[in-house]
């Protein structure tokens, strides 16, 4: 018995060391990296909140995720216009990217046009709290502002939104806010257009808005807004097979602040058409 006890005593001092090192792993070393990692979810998930910029490699890195997700949910994309986006990079203009939202998939096409630049990007704060703060690890490098979308709460993205501008970083905003997975726009709001304004009187020149169209080969019925966005999300993520039908995005000439009526409202109803005449099923 006492041979057989003897003998195991190797195997348990072992444990004992392993037990230590775990131990001094998490207290002098992974404690501290999880109590940052809660901190850092926790800021990008508040609205407005403004992250260092995103890097060159981690935009890099978001245009594979994009590609890697648009092979598997949409199949073949097609982008045409993107001559109207080198136009603007080459004139060193300040502008924003301005596109219809009918699926969680845009962001992932915003990434893939914009081809690995650096840029900011509005996401509603749900994808940085989605998976216990695991969203805002993976995004908030690559430049998300988080938005609360909810009446009355967006305000501190605006601003985030002015200071980005004015410091000339990209920025991706889709002025209809919430993604509705029909394929119908939803009513744009005046957020973009007053930004534009804002930052224009502020920096003494234009600022542009490259306004974009995307049209996916399917689309879910209207029932689908009738369900709650995580649902939907879920349920077009399921069923890709079926809605991978490729996407065409249309990417038309760049709008000046200069040219907007006054007016907040007549203004963005003038981006609301003009992003909408970039459908393709108007030009069939």
């Amino acid at each position: 018995m006492l041979t057989a006890i003897t003998s195991w005593l190797p195997y348990l001092a072992y444990l004992g060391v392993a037990a230590i090192a775990l131990y001094a792993f998490w207290r002098f070393y992974f404690k501290d990296v999880w109590a940052r990692a809660r901190v850092y979810s926790k800021n990008i998930a508040t609205c407005g909140y403004l992250a260092p910029p995103p890097t060159k490699r981690a935009s890099e890195w978001l245009r594979r995720v994009a590609w890697c997700l648009s092979f598997a949910q949409v199949g073949t994309v097609r982008i045409h216009g993107r001559e109207n986006l080198e136009a603007l990079e080459k004139s060193g203009r300040v502008y924003m990217l301005n596109m219809n939202h009918p699926s969680w998939m845009d962001p992932a096409m915003a990434a893939i046009i914009m081809d690995g630049r650096p840029t900011r990007f509005f996401a509603t704060h749900t994808v940085a709290t989605a998976f216990g703060g695991l969203g805002a690890l993976l995004v908030g490098p690559c430049g998300v502002i988080s938005v609360d979308l909810a009446r009355g709460k967006g305000h501190p993205a605006y601003l985030a939104g002015v200071q980005v501008l004015k410091e000339r970083q990209r920025l991706i905003v889709f002025p209809s806010g919430w993604a509705k997975l029909d394929g119908i726009e939803a009513e744009h709001k005046t957020g973009v257009v007053r930004m534009a304004k804002e930052v224009s009187e502020a920096i003494g020149e234009p600022v542009y808005m490259l306004p974009g169209f995307i049209r996916y080969g399917r689309y879910p019925g209207s029932w689908i807004v009738k369900w709650p966005a995580p649902i939907g999300y879920f349920f077009m993520f399921v069923f890709r097979s079926w809605y991978r039908n490729g996407v065409v995005v249309n990417i038309g000439e760049a709008i000046s602040s200069a040219d907007l009526p006054d007016d907040a409202h007549a203004a963005k109803d003038f981006l609301h058409d003009r992003i909408m005449a970039l459908d393709p099923k108007r030009s069939n």
